[in-house]
């Protein structure tokens, strides 16, 4: 059996971690959008649970910050990927393909 090295957890951390990645990884992307789109799909969690985890990317240089016009004027804090963000996304994904077809085989 392959031995799954990186830190993905099957927890709903570890899987919102790749989730928010992999949204991440298509644009730019404000906290309270991942929360919208992540409830809109049936995913549920906290919103407050999303603040830590943006925490985590930051002091791990996965994501850079910048800001765009809201539709409700002034402007809000959007996150991207960084190059190691894009890296680590990588990773997890392989390490969570791994997983399935050790679930499927």
């Amino acid at each position: 059996m392959q031995k799954i090295t990186n830190e993905l957890r099957i927890s709903n951390e570890g899987i919102l971690e790749l989730i928010v990645l992999k949204m991440l990884s298509k644009r730019a992307y404000s906290i309270k959008e991942i929360f919208d789109e992540l409830k809109m799909t049936g995913f549920r969690t906290p919103i407050g649970s999303l603040y830590p985890l943006f925490g985590k990317f930051r002091k791990s240089g996965l994501i850079i910050s910048g800001r765009e016009e809201s539709e409700f004027g002034g402007s809000m804090k959007t996150f991207d990927l960084s190059t190691k963000g894009i890296e680590r996304l990588r990773e997890l994904r392989s390490d969570w393909k791994r997983l399935n077809h050790m679930i499927h085989s």
